[in-house]
């Protein structure tokens, strides 16, 4: 093979009119958050990471004898207001019937952003079973003072503690509103097995009101002051407006303006 000198690398570069420099960034320090949280506060999985507090996503009902969960997920069709019930009972080992779920009101669940990309279970499925495991385990520990019992000697069959006794308590009944107020610590893991409802069928909770058109989407509702525009468009492509004789528009009936964009 022929030798080449410098010279004519160097030739054939001016020739060549230029070359190419590439490099990567590791996608960890790519984000505008950092890769790595600080020591004191560990990050936490999926929305959870962003909306830290517990009584955010999980409240405790005692009148209605319920769990109230708060999610920035909305349904779509998909059935994930379905799939999060389902978590959040297995973890709080409640009765699927008493969770209630509030979804998509921004005055009062987590700032999930968009529900989209299929991503509605790794951002919210994840931060709601470990919200509800946290929810889980600080309510034991308020049943154990309650029963004068170790956590470890209590089970829970739809929101009542039992100790080895018989005695018990639900969760309705102790002091959970306080206790929950305050950030998710990350350090309580969700259960690995016990579950009745994860990995199953059960009736999906948005389909009822579709059925006979009580739920309402974003293109039904009619708020105060909802106007109506009509967009009239050129019968061609290539096609330019040369005149736009709108004067006389304005002066009909419910006509509130008329506006023109493009040429």
């Amino acid at each position: 093979m022929p030798r080449v000198s410098r010279n004519d690398r160097r030739r054939f570069l001016r020739q060549s009119g230029g070359f190419t420099l590439a490099f990567s960034i590791p996608l960890g320090t790519a984000w505008a958050q950092p890769a790595s949280p600080s020591p004191a506060k560990p990050r936490l999985p999926g929305s959870l990471e962003r909306n830290r507090r517990l009584d955010a996503w999980i409240r405790i009902q005692p009148a209605a004898q319920s769990v109230l969960l708060m999610v920035g997920k909305v349904e779509l069709g998909q059935g994930i207001l379905t799939a999060l019930a389902q978590l959040c009972a297995d973890e709080l080992e409640v009765n699927i019937e008493r969770v209630r779920i509030v979804a998509g009101d921004t005055a009062l669940v987590p700032n999930e952003g968009t529900t989209a990309g299929s991503f509605s279970m790794p951002d919210s499925g994840t931060a709601v079973r470990h919200a509800a495991a946290e929810v889980r385990a600080a309510l034991l520990e308020l049943a154990g003072k309650r029963l004068g019992v170790s956590v470890d000697g209590l089970r829970v069959d739809d929101a009542t503690g039992i100790a080895a006794s018989g005695a018990r308590v639900t969760y309705w009944e102790l002091p959970a509103g306080e206790e929950l107020r305050r950030e998710a610590t990350g350090k309580v893991p969700p259960r690995r097995s016990g579950y009745r409802y994860i990995g199953r069928s059960v009736p999906r909770v948005d389909l009822t009101p579709k059925i006979p058109g009580q739920s309402m989407f974003v293109h039904e509702l009619r708020p105060e002051g909802l106007l109506y525009g009509r967009v009239v468009r050129p019968t061609t492509y290539r096609a330019r407006l040369k005149a736009d004789d709108t004067a006389a528009v304005p002066r009909k009936t419910g006509v509130v303006e008329v506006v023109r964009a493009g040429r």
